[in-house]
């Protein structure tokens, strides 16, 4: 392990036009500093040398979370623990409050971005599968204008992404959960605090009038593949039908059975597979629980 980071030339951008422009000139170069939580480890653990480094947390108006009518806007200097705490992300998106609230340990929080989480595309991120859950969007800007991507199509493999080296994630966005929709977010790691996860799962949905038929279900899992991903076969299985628990254990065991996941040092490839079933099962029953009684957080 090297523990020195070789530093290139930091350029410390006041503005989204100064990032932009400095992206825009030192493409491939250049990396993006913000919480750094992530970015600084990695260059400490392979030695890794940025020609530039480019930090933009001196761009205050990323700071930002609001709700426009429906939707959700997280600017892109949003900690995790401004998500966690936020009143409107805890009313309109329960999900992705309670996942926040479960990266790292409080420093980190306090630092790392939830736009630099996705960044780093980890699979096992646990913010990125409340993102997909909710169905989110990337506001993606370059010199040459913007463009928005959902976040489940962001993700290429571990640490790659669709952007390329003169883009950068301004913001964040997904519509505010109505009366009757829930969400909900577990997690499986070896430890409660510092703990990149064995598997994690988060779970949308949306019930009929009466609260007992799922309309509409998003669900995705973590840390089984080489990205969050969605489980499409548990989404089609709830859909249109009852909510009760043989529907849940039906939906489980087919999420169960869709994920390829590997052996790695924190589990194996079955254990990961049967907490894959659990962890949807859990995820799925408080977000019908939230659903039911009309309110999305505890």
């Amino acid at each position: 392990m090297n523990n020195d980071i070789k530093m290139g030339k930091y350029i410390l951008a006041k503005s989204i036009e100064e990032a932009l422009n400095a992206l825009d000139k030192y493409g491939e170069k250049a990396r993006v500093m913000a919480g750094s939580t992530d970015l600084l480890p990695l260059m400490r653990r392979t030695g890794r040398e940025s020609e530039y480094l480019v930090d933009i947390t001196a761009i205050g108006k990323l700071s930002y979370i609001k709700q426009d009518g429906e939707v959700i806007k997280i600017g892109a200097l949003a900690t995790h623990s401004d998500v966690n705490e936020s009143p409107v992300v805890k009313k309109g998106a329960f999900v992705l409050a309670e996942a926040c609230g479960m990266v790292g340990s409080p420093q980190i929080r306090n630092r790392g971005t939830l736009a630099g989480n996705i960044m780093n595309a980890s699979p096992a991120a646990d913010t990125a599968v409340a993102l997909i859950a909710l169905g989110a969007e990337a506001k993606i800007t370059s010199k040459k204008g913007e463009r928005i991507e959902k976040i489940e199509s962001i993700f290429l493999g571990p640490g790659k992404t669709t952007l390329n080296s003169k883009e950068l994630i301004t913001e964040l966005r997904f519509r505010a959960l109505y009366p009757g929709e829930g969400s909900a977010f577990c997690k499986l790691a070896k430890r409660k605090g510092m703990a990149i996860s064995i598997v994690n799962a988060a779970a949308f949905l949306s019930l009929d009038e009466s609260r007992a038929v799922c309309r509409d279900a998003r669900i995705a899992v973590g840390s089984v593949a080489p990205t969050p991903v969605r489980v499409k076969s548990a989404e089609d299985i709830l859909t249109g039908q009852e909510l009760g628990e043989n529907m849940i254990e039906k939906a489980s065991l087919a999420a169960r059975d869709e994920v390829k996941p590997i052996d790695d040092i924190r589990g194996g490839a079955g254990y990961r597979r049967e907490m894959t079933k659990v962890l949807i099962s859990s995820a799925i029953r408080a977000a019908t629980e939230r659903a039911q009684r009309g309110n999305n957080h505890e």
